[in-house]
């Protein structure tokens, strides 16, 4: 199994169907403070595909490339920017190359401490039936792969992270944090219900939480909480790359 470390898962009858990596996102949202695009954008993946890119119930890809045209612009669990004018904003977001293989690359940057948000960019994978998996998907059965890297400095009032949000039928079924550290006044998530990763490690997160059962739509978020000025306290990025879902057996 090819692993990034990033400058940042009874069965049904089969379908005949295709997986969709819809990755349409808000009509409103295509810009930030900074004026980076963010225009929305379809993947279609076909299941009768052969060779090593082939989705299956036990490796879907689930492609951070392009960021330019897939990715929009997300403020937390709020859904709307907190300060007027946003604050943090958007530093950099694209593409970049791992030792093996793509991965997107996003930094925050903080414009002040007078009020403080979260700025970042969600990717929408929105799935159709695969045949040999239960669909709707189940959570208990999900597993998400890939890898990142924290890129920022260490601060008081810094904080990159990587948020993955279920859905079904568009209605939100849960979401969860991940961090390299977690901060009390994090206003991109809940510090409470945060999760550790390693500064630079791959990652196998079981995808158990929030409520219901099962999802068609899995949202991935890389995005940075800043507040104050300075390297030191208002700068944070993150790597994202490598990344796959793993849909197993029922137990």
């Amino acid at each position: 199994m090819k692993r990034v470390f990033l400058l940042l898962v009874a069965p049904a009858a089969p379908l005949a169907c295709s997986v969709v990596l819809d990755l349409g996102g808000a009509p409103g949202a295509t810009t930030d403070l900074g004026g980076n695009a963010a225009t929305d954008g379809t993947s279609v993946v076909d299941s009768s595909a052969s060779g090593s890119g082939a989705p299956t119930c036990a490796h879907i890809p689930l492609a951070v490339q392009p960021a330019v045209g897939a990715w929009e612009v997300d403020y937390g669990q709020g859904g709307a920017a907190i300060c007027k004018p946003p604050n943090p904003v958007e530093d950099a977001f694209g593409d970049t190359t791992t030792p093996a293989g793509p991965g997107v690359t996003f930094s925050a940057r903080s414009m002040g401490a007078a009020c403080c948000g979260c700025i970042g960019r969600r990717k929408r994978f929105r799935f159709q039936p695969l045949p040999g998996c239960t669909f709707p998907f189940q959570k208990n059965q999900a597993v998400l792969h890939g890898s990142w890297l924290d890129t920022s400095y260490t601060g008081t009032y810094s904080a990159p992270s990587l948020r993955v949000v279920f859905l079904l039928g568009n209605v939100e079924g849960g979401s969860k944090e991940y961090t390299t550290a977690p901060h009390a006044d994090d206003n991109c998530g809940n510090p409470n219900l945060t999760v550790l990763l390693p500064k630079a490690s791959p990652f196998d997160l079981n995808l158990i939480f929030g409520g219901g059962a099962e999802f068609d739509e899995l949202d991935i978020i890389v995005e940075g909480y800043a507040c104050d000025y300075g390297a030191q306290h208002g700068t944070n990025g993150v790597v994202l790359g490598d990344l796959w879902l793993e849909v197993k057996p029922p137990p």
